[in-house]
């Protein structure tokens, strides 16, 4: 069952309405620049309440860690394993999550889950479904999640909310340019925000979970001073994100990442090297069974894909629309008077498709 509407932050920061299908988003320029104010003001009221920290090792639940261990008093970790018999699936997480906990004294524990048996017997399928997770691996997390019984908030971290670079112009993602341009990889995440974040909202609150799922959404000002925090990198490196449209590749902005959350200088990190989930392993797994690369995602991904397509909510018409972002000329302004007449590099990374 779907509710009507889904929302982050108070005022919404994010909010979508399946009626109508599309993502808006707000931000709100505030008069003091200093994101830790910001961050300490919105968890005032998790100051004193047990918070349960999904901690993969990667940069963005190291940078969450960061925020709310700065901020809070109850701050405990969990790690995943995902177990396949006797081997563990994610042995990646294990070890990242690990040094970077001993580095900041964190009280951290590890969970195993039962991989194979929520794989293999389809129990992703039908708990995806239920949700409209297009990623079996975010769904394993959620149902990771409802497996903790306790009374904590739950926190996990979220994505870096780029401005990506496109002919002499930058752009937040899925953005609809007024003047029609067309070739830009930026056009084809119209989904982005529908993607990330409605799955895991609707997951929260059909259970009744307290799930933060992304710190830089938790007030419109942090959300205004995240997307700004490009300019950081962009002044130091003179590169964003290319948003093209290249067939022939696949891209990611892992190095990109890396030059963003270091910039912000009052935050530790121990960087992993080309951070990965564990399903890559299952998707060699079942090639190596069939001999087909792409069987992992015949399996558990395309029958997601299909199944949203199907719903009212997730109809290709509905899928074309853009989100819309409320606030952004003066912030568009700022990057794109920077921008004019220099020759901005690329940040994007070449990845294998495997």
């Amino acid at each position: 069952m779907v509710t009507n509407t889904l929302s982050i932050g108070s005022p919404e920061t994010f909010f979508f309405d399946f009626s109508e299908g599309i993502s808006n988003i707000h931000i709100e320029e505030p008069n003091n620049y200093d994101i830790q104010h910001h961050f300490q003001k919105a968890l005032e009221p998790y100051k004193n309440k047990p918070i349960t920290l999904l901690l993969s090792g990667g940069l963005d639940s190291q940078f969450a860690f960061n925020v709310f261990n700065r901020y809070c008093e109850d701050v405990k970790c969990v790690t995943f394993r995902f177990m396949w018999d006797d081997s563990v699936v994610n042995p990646g997480d294990v070890v990242s999550s690990k040094i970077f906990a001993d580095h900041m004294g964190a009280d951290h524990t590890y969970v195993d889950f039962d991989l194979r048996d929520f794989i293999e017997d389809n129990h992703v399928l039908d708990f995806s479904k239920q949700y409209y997770f297009n990623s079996p691996q975010i769904a394993t997390h959620a149902k990771c999640i409802s497996s903790i019984s306790n009374d904590s908030t739950f926190v996990i971290g979220g994505e870096v909310p780029i401005f990506g670079y496109f002919n002499g112009q930058c752009f937040p993602p899925g953005y609809k340019s007024k003047k029609g341009v067309t070739g830009m990889r930026i056009e084809q995440d119209k989904d982005l925000y529908k993607r990330r974040y409605v799955p895991w909202l609707n997951f929260a609150k059909q259970n009744n979970i307290d799930l933060i799922v992304d710190p830089m959404f938790m007030s419109r000002e942090i959300l205004f001073l995240s997307y700004y925090h490009n300019m950081r990198v962009l002044k130091k490196y003179n590169e964003l994100p290319y948003m093209i449209n290249d067939k022939k590749f696949r891209y990611d902005i892992y190095d990109y990442k890396i030059k963003y959350y270091k910039a912000f200088d009052w935050a530790e990190y121990k960087i992993p090297f080309r951070k990965e989930t564990g399903f890559e392993l299952l998707r060699i797994h079942y090639m190596k069974q069939k001999g087909d690369l792409d069987e992992f995602n015949k399996r558990y991904r395309v029958p997601l894909w299909r199944h949203n397509e199907r719903t009212e909510w997730y109809n290709k018409r509905q899928y074309q629309l853009a989100p819309k972002y409320n606030n952004f000329e003066s912030i568009m302004e700022t990057f794109n008077n920077f921008v004019n007449g220099k020759d901005i590099k690329n940040s994007n990374s070449i990845v294998a498709d495997i």
